[in-house]
């Protein structure tokens, strides 16, 4: 079964550049495509697509305010395009409800990538966004995070080592494979990582995980072991 997306971008040649790309993937299928934000979370009720591409360009947070705000609206992942952020901006984003940002310097292939990463529950992060999200979370915290690096320890040492392994961008499939668990597991340790967190959404999750030091800025690329900055993260399940 193809995923579903609609993009909203308030440029004619953004949404048909997106398009092009879209449906030359041959597994994403986009059921609409709008230039106004306000009638953005009407289409999203009336199609219940698995992923929302927002460009930020004359949108942007508002987009994702509105599609989050709408009572019974779809629980479709959004994935932003991120054109001029600053550290602030990229924050506000993810307290929006973004499920990953994206630079505009995104090639079609990584822009694919990032769809299905969503679709699939991950985080997908540009370099420049996960160093501005760092950055704005490690010197400003916000009201909303106060009293998390305890709430942090309330973690199971599996449930850290799942944040971990988020914060580095990796879904749900790949961390059940480099833990050698099921899938179900690795849900049910997200699940209850954003219960006790007060996180709304897994990117917040990833945010919490920086802000509070259980993961190292150095495994923000991706690559490798994640660095868990505490040493009961390293048990077991």
């Amino acid at each position: 079964m193809s995923l579903r997306v609609i993009v909203v971008s308030a440029q004619a040649l953004t949404r048909e550049a997106l398009l092009r790309v879209i449906e030359s993937s041959g597994d994403i299928t986009v059921v609409a495509a709008v230039g106004d934000h306000s009638a953005a979370a009407d289409l999203v009720r009336a199609h219940r697509p698995d992923v929302v591409i927002v460009d930020s360009r004359g949108c942007g947070g508002d987009a994702i305010a509105a599609l989050r705000g709408r009572p019974g609206g779809s629980a479709a992942q959004v994935l932003l395009l991120d054109h001029d952020a600053n550290d602030r901006d990229t924050a506000r984003a993810l307290r929006s409800g973004a499920s990953g940002l994206l630079g505009a310097d995104v090639s079609a292939a990584g822009l694919l990538s990032a769809v299905r990463a969503v679709a699939n529950g991950g985080t997908p992060l540009s370099a420049v966004a996960t160093r501005m999200l760092v950055t704005h979370f490690r010197s400003a915290p916000s009201p909303g995070l106060q009293g998390v690096p305890s709430a942090m320890l309330a973690l199971t040492p599996r449930e850290q080592e799942v944040t971990a392994l988020a914060a580095q961008g990796r879904n749900n499939d790949e961390i059940a494979e480099h833990l050698s668990v099921s899938l179900f597991t690795v849900r049910t340790h997200i699940r209850h990582s954003l219960r006790k967190l007060g996180a709304r959404n897994r990117a917040q999750l990833v945010a919490l995980a920086f802000k509070t030091g259980l993961v190292s800025t150095r495994s923000a690329g991706g690559g490798g072991q994640p660095y868990v900055s505490s040493p009961a993260a390293r048990g077991s399940a």
